[in-house]
């Protein structure tokens, strides 16, 4: 870059790195691994090492932490290492270090961790948050609310749970840290550098200054360099500090599962009130989220589980109870976009029970139900979306719905009637399910950070492009539109990341999912620049923001307003077959349709979806694979701006494909994911009628069954 800056400032930047963290390695580097609690609940009362401690290996606890071990992230207090009370099964009381990563392991399983017994029933510090609205009748006159759900035609509950662990193909989370002339030095996949300066320098009693961060590769789809990231980088700080050498801290796969990928359990409850032409009149939602021993951002996680618990739906009645709950499960390390996913699966799932119980056709009840247009809106939040319809019908074209859901309609309700007759099998089913995406989340934390960017054209062709490292579509996306504007390759495009110091985003990268006010604000620097060119002066450097009105659009506090900028739509479905004998689950094909805006690089955004898709289904049943070998990608012809297309995939096939093991098996299942032996249970066969019929079966009997069946 052209700009010139000191020594000391540039010390201060955060670099960006192509190389994974866990492949680098440092002269006299140590690894080092995590001593956690044996339980979820007890005293910490120290650390009992064996009496053949190898020389070169030390430990380190909360009592070797120099500044502060408790550290402030978004105003919740968090400890770095356990101090006294125990806050959950594998929770860090210590850091244990050396150069060998195998004498390291089984040096782990010798070190006894003292903890006094507590009452395991014992609450953890409460951080529990909760949040209603109400709109129509539920606002107006709640007796008046509560009577329409005894005076309408239809009822209709549904208790949705999922537990959703979308699988990581990358790396496992940890750092690389040295300390050299004073300079603490981090290697780590960040996506929130702010955060790590403050947590590590408050460990470490240092200025934030002294603290230079290697952002290494960090893989979309990916829970890493999240808010733990931060603590996982001041436990490898005070260790290197400590020791005066580098060291490397690696997670393992079975660590990152449980604390990193960890999915948060999240149930919600609908009581739908639906009159005769299946318009559902009122609806009452309640939300349950478990955020482990905390969340720093439990605020958000209602705010966006209440606005996606309703979907694309137009309730004119409505009631919204969200909590967001402790327990000694490890904190919460959600991704907010999966999380939204989440919600939408609960919606379409009771979308799909509603059909299922009325007879109306999936379609057709969504239609009667879609917020079609802003004037007919009586929902308090207004997400914007383009003629969902059109998308559905698409599908149902596409997949051939209407004809195969009316052939296995019929079979679902023939097993009902005969649940024991073999003569009904196969057992089929397809189920649909639609869902937005939106993007540029208006939330108050607007008040602190605004989107910006920053672009600079060089006299020899280079463009450089000052924002957070965006995800590789996106990337392509900016390419594409500078290199139109401004007549250069979209290889002279490139993007910087390295802030100074004063510079560093305050919020984490997930903050930043805004595809749309982005490009925008990147078209309007081109332009700016493209307008200057003439007059030959380079470098020409262009910083455009978004207008501080904007937060003025949503209100937070009472979720009203408009929560987004835009979204994209898809309509997905499933067909499947359940093997009889063995209750096995075969996909026999899957559909999605698309609309997201213009399409800068179809084959690109194709092969996102396709990515997504084959992701997702590794989320459908537990300790069990499935593949599809059918699969349908395609999307709406639109002139409309880009949007977004991650997390379509998993906010529609997860519900979709719960509908189609309903239908084939003749019996609704309400928990995702789901596995062979729950088929089993609600199944065709009933465990319990099976048992009983063949302890009153004679020998004869059995004899000639046997026979019959041969």
């Amino acid at each position: 870059m052209p700009e010139k800056k000191s020594e000391k400032t540039k010390k201060n930047r955060t670099i960006l790195s192509d190389d994974f963290y866990s492949d680098l390695t440092l002269p006299d580097m140590l690894h080092a691994v995590l001593i956690r609690s044996p339980r979820k609940a007890g005293l910490f009362a120290g650390i009992q090492i064996p009496p053949d401690f190898p020389e070169g290996y030390s430990i380190f606890t909360a009592k070797d932490v120099p500044g502060k071990n408790l550290v402030s992230i978004r105003n919740i207090k968090v400890p770095v290492f356990c101090e006294r009370r125990v806050q959950y099964e594998g929770e860090p009381v210590a850091i244990l270090t050396g150069p060998d990563k195998n004498v390291l392991n089984q040096l782990k399983d010798k070190i006894h961790v003292i903890l006094h017994d507590v009452n395991e029933d014992e609450q953890v510090e409460q951080q529990t948050r909760e949040k209603e609205i109400k709109t129509g009748l539920a606002d107006k006159n709640e007796l008046e609310f509560n009577e329409l759900f005894t005076k309408t035609k239809k009822v209709i509950k549904g208790t949705w749970k999922s537990n959703l662990a979308v699988p990581s193909f990358t790396e496992t989370e940890g750092a690389i840290c040295q300390i050299k002339n004073g300079t603490v030095k981090i290697s780590t996949p960040t996506r929130w550098i702010f955060n790590l300066k403050n947590v590590v320098s408050t460990v470490l009693a240092t200025e934030s200054e002294n603290i230079s961060v290697t952002k290494t590769c960090c893989q979309p789809y990916t829970r890493n360099g999240d808010w733990k990231n931060s603590l996982i980088c001041a436990q490898t700080a005070l260790a290197a500090f400590k020791t005066g050498k580098p060291v490397k801290l690696c997670f393992s796969e079975e660590e990152q599962k449980k604390f990193i990928t960890c999915p948060m359990p999240v149930e919600i409850s609908y009581k739908s009130a639906i009159d005769e032409d299946g318009k559902i009149i009122a609806m009452d939602i309640d939300i349950e989220a478990n955020i482990g021993s905390c969340d720093p951002f439990t605020d958000k996680i209602i705010e966006r589980l209440m606005i996606s618990s309703c979907g694309i739906y137009n309730f004119p009645n409505l009631r919204i109870h969200a909590k967001a709950k402790t327990s000694r499960l490890p904190p919460t390390n959600q991704n907010i976009d999966l999380l939204v996913t989440q919600a939408s699966f609960s919606i379409e799932s009771q979308m799909n029970k509603i059909a299922e119980i009325t007879d109306f056709a999936p379609y057709e009840l969504r239609y009667k139900n879609i917020r079609a247009n802003l004037k007919d809106n009586h929902m308090p939040f207004v997400i914007p979306f383009e003629n969902p319809q059109n998308t559905i019908e698409a599908l149902t074209k596409l997949c051939d719905f209407k004809r195969k859901f009316t052939t296995y309609r019929l079979d679902y309700i023939e097993r009902q009637k005969n649940s024991d007759n073999l003569e009904v099998f196969p057992m089929r089913g397809i189920g649909l399910a639609c869902s937005p995406i939106a993007s540029d989340y208006y939330g108050t934390d607007l008040k602190i950070e605004i989107p910006k960017i920053e672009a600079t054209l060089e006299k020899n062709g280079t463009f450089y492009i000052k924002t957070l490292q965006p995800s590789p579509s996106i990337l392509s996306i900016w390419k594409e539109t500078a290199s139109s504007i401004l007549g250069i390759r979209p290889s002279d495009v490139k993007i910087n990341t390295n802030f100074e110091a004063d510079e560093e985003p305050l919020l984490p990268e997930d903050f930043y999912s805004n595809i749309s006010v982005m490009t925008q604000l990147l078209k309007k620097c081109c332009t700016a620049i493209q307008a200057k060119k003439n007059k030959n002066i380079f470098p020409i450097t262009i910083k455009k923001s978004v207008p501080k009105t904007v937060k003025d659009l949503w209100n937070s506090e009472t979720l009203k307003g408009s929560p987004y900028s835009c979204s994209s739509f898809a309509a997905a479905a499933v067909e499947l077959e359940i093997e009889p004998s063995t209750f096995k689950c075969k996909l026999r094909g899957i559909w999605i349709v698309i609309d997201a805006g213009k399409l800068l690089i179809e084959n690109e955004a194709q092969n996102r979806v396709y990515f997504e898709i084959n992701r997702t289904l590794e989320t459908f049943f537990q300790n069990d694979e499935i593949e599809c070998a059918k699969i349908s990608v395609s999307f709406i012809n639109s002139q409309s701006e880009a949007k977004p297309i991650q997390g379509l995939v998993l906010s529609t096939l997860p519900s979709a494909f719960l509908s189609a093991i309903s239908q084939a098996i003749s019996e609704s299942i309400s928990e995702f994911p789901v596995n062979s032996e729950l088929l089993f249970e609600k199944g065709a066969f009933k465990p319990d009628e099976f048992l009983d019929a063949e302890e009153e079966i004679t020998a004869d009997e059995a004899e000639k069954t046997l026979e019959e069946s041969k």
